[in-house]
């Protein structure tokens, strides 16, 4: 690394496997008796007296509170609920290493704070390679738009590779 950047080691922190984590999620809502509707289409969210009045295309449900999990398509709740949130399209790359020294147990998950911008990164799990993605940039998106292949945009893979041969070049 270059003069001038700090480190952190921090040995408690580590990686999630999120799919996991979501699916254990639905299960153990499912077995306390919840009911999961997927894809509903949410037409008006009300506070009220109550608590909350939320109508989608096909019922009306009311409940002391509500945890609102639209992802990237939250803009579409406005004007019930207005946040200077915005849709991006964000690509992460997984890149094959130079021996075993960008493996899990050897290199840590990180950050990168650079002049051209902000990367993390994962080490290579179980051989699938490093990844690595920006916490900067990305494409605005608009639910509903097809989504972009990765390399499509010349700087999707440019970004990470620049990043990569600059700071690990065994990753790049």
């Amino acid at each position: 690394l270059p003069d001038g950047f700090e480190g952190m080691y921090e040995p408690n922190a580590g990686y999630l496997y999120s799919e996991r984590g979501v699916a254990a999620y639905k299960r153990a809502a499912l077995e306390a008796g919840a009911g999961l509707l997927t894809n509903t289409f949410v037409t008006d969210i009300v506070p009220d007296a109550g608590g909350v009045t939320v109508r989608t295309k096909d019922n009306i449900f009311h409940a002391g509170k509500v945890l609102i999990s639209a992802g990237a398509w939250f803009k579409r709740l406005e004007p019930f609920i207005s946040l200077p949130i915005r849709s991006v399209r964000k690509v992460v790359g997984w890149f094959e290493t130079e021996g075993n020294g960008f493996d899990s147990g050897v290199f840590p998950g990180f950050t990168l704070g650079t002049k051209d911008g902000g990367y993390y990164g994962f080490p290579s799990i179980d051989g699938k390679g490093l990844k690595i993605g920006r916490h900067d940039t990305g494409v605005e998106w608009k639910p509903g738009e097809e989504l972009a292949p990765f390399g499509f945009y010349p700087e999707d893979e440019g970004d990470l590779r620049r990043a990569l041969s600059a700071f690990m070049p065994g990753a790049a």
